[in-house]
């Protein structure tokens, strides 16, 4: 009987993974998210704009449990920390 290893990753539950788990984003870098169809984007400090294949809605509740975020109309969910709203939540 040959000996099994388990090559199941460990990922970060703290992070926002994409392209089937190859790249990962840590929530502080996003900006603010906008909804594009049933897909979503994440804008973030860098620059870079990353396409994800879930609605904003599910990134909503992940995000809403880790603070930080509010969602300012139907398409935009923004980092609040970023633009200095965190003063007066």
């Amino acid at each position: 009987m040959k000996n099994t290893i388990n090559r199941e990753k460990k990922y970060n539950s703290e992070m926002l993974w994409f392209n089937h788990r190859k790249k990962s984003v840590h929530p502080e870098e996003v900006v603010y998210l906008k909804s594009y169809e049933n897909y979503t984007r994440f804008h973030l400090k860098s620059g870079q704009i990353l396409l994800a294949s879930y609605t904003m809605k599910t990134y909503e509740q992940k995000l809403s449990t880790k603070g930080g975020f509010t969602r300012i109309n139907r398409g935009t969910l923004l980092s609040c920390p970023e633009i200095g709203l965190h003063k007066f939540m």
